[in-house]
């Protein structure tokens, strides 16, 4: 009997073209997208440094991963359509009356349809494989082609996965004979997928666990690997991936066991609760009654009447919706996930946000909005062939009721449910909030993002919905289609497709600041809305003239039925939103051209033909800007700024200077002279970049001035080239012009002389003097580096000018804004916060920050030589950094909604932030490094070390240690994450945050504890002394390095080469351990451990020789520290003994995070 239902099942789906047509849709895009991943349509880039590689076993897991996210959908399509096309069809109330077995026939059923499973998915790896042996791949991204990749992750994952899942599918559509049943599966593994992800999210081994995909299990199981592992090594079949798979395989084998033992070959299926109801009708006797006369009925066919009619229907659609099971079930579920997602966004790994409203509506809402958009898919689907699948087609066809009533009104239920979705999510977003005590609920804020900014992308793709159900032959088909069309519409994009006239419905998420709300931002996406909101009404007419009715019609029938119903009103119907759609997508085009855009391939291009044509002047040695003259009006309504000013240039070098490379703002529009004849000789508009011949050359200590006036570029429909906001303007001293060859600005080797020559942050500037007046309207404050000189009023206008008291760096910013001022002191010196007024909880944090950065670092490093600090917060659409420019210290509005509350279990993250970026007066503004590699180790490092110290003082070691810990994840995880080898902390890069904030921390940190705090801080401070404020050659990292090796002992000059000159890591872990009460008051302690030392050198990993010293920490049973040990390990092995005077119930190595370990899971030990 299997042999028999298996065979039967299988040949009937292969002589089935969807099959085929889902094989073959799998393969192009694997192929497509590996091979566009790989660089294959992207011009040739030389780069010949160790990178990960595309083809290995770690990276094709990772490509397989997304492609069976959309593999799942086709289960309910192959593995659910196999069982329920026997309830469709009506079959089973004869097949069931043969002696069938149960278990053959199940098994038959599931396992046929398995095997086409396997055979579609199976096509995405062999479009990939094929995309390997394309000629004219990049070298440098593909490695050996190794077919055991494949193999692996599709055996461990991928047909496991199928596997698993099908059964859900497989039992779920046995229990209801429903195949929507099945599709509700899916949509509920990835609501619990992301509840588990958001309820889990800081147990990653229960994670990794719980995850029904297996993705979390392997990111476990390779969360620290090195870039040599990720290129070669295979994913290892142990640990928790290992139990991932075994708790997902048996729930998968007990769900079928259950399915064939709870299965009856039954007429009709026994409800979800409670005993089936008897079908028959009681027998009544009646009396026989005398003929009646029945009423009159008047028919009407009015366009009322059928309005009515129509809403009706939506009614009762709406009602089969909302009072199903699956709908209830998957928004609650759906609902759940919101909530834990609202808990994952606003509770980070080192801080609690605030419930803001507008942080509930960005990702959460961006979630559940999906969520809606799957429900529209596959309820759109079942309503349309509901008539079909109930076998009713044929009533409903022959009632008097034209075909836009049965569409509008299936429509309008499928929108109406939309909104319900969307209400449910306000009440729970309000509910989280009340919840938390945040008392700043936005109603209004709710009600337009819900209908103005994420329904008309619902409404869209319900228009779609319906058009693509009605022109597919069934709800598998059609679904399959939308998502195909929902995911490949971001594909286009990738693909470098960016007009908004192809990418459809494209746009979901508007940018939103309580500082200055959605900005011009919204017009642009309602009008693009608009536009595909009109192409989704005539796509709704094309459903119309394609509707379903009568007898089944083949596509030439149907297509003779469109012609007859496209008449009149049709025409004008269609021809309104015709012409609606193409004048909007006209306008839309002409908008685009006016917009300025460069592709990556475009910028290289770009980039690679200004450096052959401008290379020669490379070398020219240019003037120095020495002081800055600014008067900068800002007008917030019109989003415009405009700027007069001047630069006092001087050559400071030893050659003259008859040729100026000038560079201006590459948003702006700028004009500037000098004061003495210069002739331009070259331009390049692109880069805006000028080359100019002065008449008579500039001598060395000879000066000049340069004059300017700069205005922004009008913003355009859907482009934004000005940094003024109606509230919270911020401009950056990129907008003005520089001097000098602009390539030149990367860093250079320490070793380069050439590299000393300029800072790190200016190639045309040592140390300048500043002074601005800047105007703004009448209800905003003006802010800008330097002390206020003065303020006035003029024609409805307000001024303030500012100068510093002495020369800083040439970084400087301006901001307007309607602020809420708070003000302390420290000693005689003037603490102020600029801030929105809705945003006051963090500001005594801010406050203490300051205040004890500046009590640490006056007494540890210097004074500080300003007369004010001021901190202005600026909206998150500009970002979500903090950064410091002389006494002025920008801070994302990001940063201004921390849960102060929750502080004492998380880090205090706004004290913090302020620490930090005042530390900066010292390093980055006092002490400005020379442009080469290493630079923000002498900046951000010592700047996050000396933090850290200020941190323990304020809250205790405790805390600082839990700092350390979150800087050590930062590290490990960006060096995971790279696509390179990392290089030592001497030679950090630009954008290496996670090795300049992270490892720089754990460096500095483990070296003043060996060393000693006061040691290493007067080693810092005379660093500092040495090199304050000196222009030219500038100090690198690798002079404070060999500072530190002089001051060193012998003993721990390996620290200074393992901290700062390689990339090393440790691991330590405890192999047994005893501890014993010696009869002399004191508990003997015998431990043995292994400890390995190794460096990565390129995309390999070398052991290095042993001579470290490590320190052991014993706690009793409340947690607390005891003692700490310091020993010396020479051996892989080592045994110590050790004698205590208290008794320990458990020991850790390295308890203060001294040493570089990518897992200490086996660094303690419970006695």
């Amino acid at each position: 009997m299997f042999r028999t239902v298996f065979s039967f099942e299988l040949t009937s789906w292969l002589r089935a073209p969807a099959i085929y047509l889902y094989a073959m849709t799998f393969f192009a895009i694997a192929f497509l997208s590996f091979a566009g991943t790989a660089g294959y349509f992207d011009p040739p880039v030389a780069d010949d440094r160790p990178q990960r590689l595309l083809n290995s076993p770690y990276e094709i897991h990772f490509i397989l991963q997304y492609f069976n996210k959309f593999f799942l959908f086709l289960l309910p399509a192959i593995i659910g359509a196999t069982l329920y096309k026997d309830y469709q069809s009506g079959t089973h109330s004869i097949l069931y009356t043969f002696p069938i077995q149960k278990r053959a026939y199940l098994l038959g059923k599931f396992l046929s349809a398995y095997c086409l499973v396997v055979l579609v998915t199976s096509s995405a790896g062999l479009g990939m494989l094929l995309a390997e042996l394309l000629p004219g791949l990049p070298t440098q991204a593909i490695g050996p082609i190794r077919p055991e990749g494949y193999g692996y992750s599709y055996l461990l994952f991928t047909l496991p996965n199928m596997l698993i899942h099908g059964i859900l599918v497989f039992a779920a559509v046995a229990r209801f004979r429903n195949i929507y049943a099945g599709f509700g599966v899916i949509v509920l593994l990835f609501l619990l997928q992301s509840i588990a992800e958001n309820l889990l999210s800081g147990q990653p081994f229960w994670l990794a666990l719980a995850d029904p995909f297996g993705q979390r299990s392997v990111q476990y199981a390779t969360r620290f690997w090195t870039l040599e592992q990720q290129n070669t090594a295979l994913i290892p079949i142990a640990g928790v991936l290992l139990y991932n798979r075994l708790l997902w395989g048996l729930i998968g084998l007990a769900v079928f066991a259950l399915t064939v033992r709870n299965f009856r070959f039954s007429e009709t299926v026994t409800p979800l609760f409670g005993q089936r109801r008897s079908r028959e009708t009681p027998f009544r006797e009646t009396a026989i009654k005398p003929e009646q006369t029945l009423p009159t009925v008047a028919y009407r066919y009015s366009f009322v009447s059928q309005f009515r009619t129509m809403c009706r229907v939506t009614r009762f659609e709406l009602g089969s919706i909302l009072g199903s099971w699956m709908f209830a079930g998957l928004a609650v579920l759906g609902l759940l996930a919101v909530l834990f997602m609202v808990t994952k966004v606003t509770t980070r790994a080192d801080m609690i946000l605030l419930p803001a409203t507008h942080l509930i509506l960005s990702i959460p809402a961006f979630f559940y909005g999906n969520i809606a958009l799957l429900l529209t898919f596959l309820y759109s689907g079942m309503l349309v062939h509901r008539e079909r699948a109930a076998g009713i087609q044929q009533l409903v066809d022959a009632t008097p009721m034209p075909n836009w009533v049965f569409l509008l009104g299936k429509t309008g239920a499928i929108l109406l449910m939309q909104l319900v979705l969307l209400l449910l999510l306000m009440l729970a977003g309000i509910s989280i909030q009340w919840y938390q005590g945040y008392d700043q609920v936005q109603i209004g804020l709710y009600l337009f993002h819900l209908l103005f900014v994420l329904f008309p992308f619902l409404m869209i793709w319900a228009f779609a919905s319906m058009a693509v159900h009605t022109l597919a032959p069934n709800t598998y088909a059609g679904i399959f289609l939308l998502l195909l069309g929902w995911l490949g519409v971001s594909a286009l994009d990738q693909m470098g497709i960016h007009s908004k006239l192809l990418l459809f419905n494209f746009d979901t998420l508007v940018p939103y600041s309580d500082i200055n709300g959605y900005g011009r931002e919204l017009a642009a996406y309602l009008y693009g809305k608009a536009y595909w909101c009109a192409f989704g009404a005539l796509l709704l007419v094309l459903a119309y003239l394609l509707w379903f009715r009568g007898l089944p019609q083949s596509a030439p029938e149907r297509l003779i039925w469109a012609k007859r119903r496209f008449t009149g009103p049709v025409r004008w119907v269609g021809g309104v939103l015709l012409l609606a759609f193409l004048a909007l997508g006209f306008d839309i085009h002409m908008k685009e051209q006016a917009m300025t855009q460069y592709t990556a391939g475009r910028q290289r291009e770009a980039l690679q033909q200004f450096e052959e044509d401008y290379r020669q002047f490379a070398s020219i040695v240019q003037p120095k800007i020495t002081a800055v003259q600014v008067d900068l009006d800002i007008y917030p309504e019109a989003n415009r700024f405009e700027a007069e000013g001047s630069y006092w240039l001087v050559n400071r070098s030893d050659r003259e200077i008859d040729t100026l490379l000038v560079k201006t703002g590459f948003d702006e529009i700028t004009e500037f002279s000098f004061d003495r004849p210069a002739k331009p000789i070259g331009a390049d508009p692109e880069f805006q970049f000028h080359v100019l011949s002065l008449e008579k050359a500039l001598l060395p200590g000879d000066s000049m001035q340069l004059h300017f006036s700069i205005e922004n570029k009008p913003n355009t429909f859907f482009q934004r080239n000005s940094n003024v906001l109606k509230n919270g303007t911020f401009i950056r001293q990129d907008a003005f012009p520089r001097f000098g060859y602009f390539p030149n600005a990367e860093y250079g080797n320490p070793s380069d002389s050439s590299a000393r020559m300029a800072n790190y942050q200016s190639i045309d500037s040592d140390l300048i003097e500043f002074s601005a007046v800047v105007s703004t309207s009448a209800g905003q404050t003006a802010l800008a580096p330097g002390r206020l000189e003065r303020e006035w009023e003029e024609d409805d206008r307000r001024y303030f000018s500012y100068r510093t008291d002495r020369p800083i760096k040439f970084g400087f910013s301006f901001h307007s804004g309607v602020f809420a001022r708070k003000e302390a002191m420290w000693n005689d010196l003037r603490l102020e916060i600029f801030y929105h007024p809705d945003h006051a909880h963090v500001l005594e944090h801010l406050l203490r920050g300051l205040q004890a950065s500046l009590a640490y670092n006056s007494t540890a490093v210097g004074p500080y030589l300003h007369q004010q600090v001021r901190i202005v917060e600026f909206p998150n659409s500009e970002g979500s950094f903090a950064t410091a420019f002389a006494d002025l210290m920008p801070i994302s509005e990001s940063r201004f909604l921390i849960n102060t509350q929750t502080t004492a279990d998380k880090i205090d993250l706004p004290f913090y932030i302020a620490a930090h970026e005042l530390t900066h007066h010292w390093w980055g503004n006092q002490l400005l490094p020379a442009a080469a590699l290493g630079a923000p180790m002498l900046t951000e490092s010592i700047a996050e070390y000396l933090s850290l110290n200020i941190y323990a003082q304020q809250y205790g070691p405790e805390q600082a240690i839990r700092f350390l810990e979150k800087q050590r994840e930062r590290y490990l995880q960006g060096s995971v994450a790279r696509q390179r080898t990392a290089p030592p902390l001497m030679l950090v890069g630009q954008d290496q945050e996670y090795l300049a904030y992270g490892k720089g921390a754990l460096a500095f940190h483990a070296l003043a504890h060996y060393l000693g705090e006061d040691i290493l801080n007067a080693e810092l401070r005379n660093f500092l002394i040495e090199n304050q404020f000196q222009g030219a050659p500038y100090p690198t990292s690798t002079d404070l390095v060999e500072r530190l090796r002089r001051a060193a002992p012998d003993s721990l000059k390996y620290l200074i080469v393992d901290l700062f000159e390689t990339v090393t890591f440790h691991s330590a872990a405890i192999e047994a351990a005893t501890v014993v009460e010696n009869g002399e008051g004191t508990f003997d302690v015998d431990l043995q451990f292994r400890f390995q030392k190794s460096s990565e050198r390129g995309d390999r990993n070398q052991d290095r020789p042993l001579a470290d010293y490590l320190e052991i920490g014993f706690y009793d049973r409340s947690g607390r520290l005891l003692e700490t040990r310091r020993v010396k390990v020479t051996n892989p092995v080592s045994r110590f003994h050790l004698t205590l005077e208290r008794e320990p119930v458990k020991l850790m190595l390295d308890p203060e995070l001294l040493l570089l370990e990518r897992d200490r899971e086996d660094n303690q030990f419970w006695f």
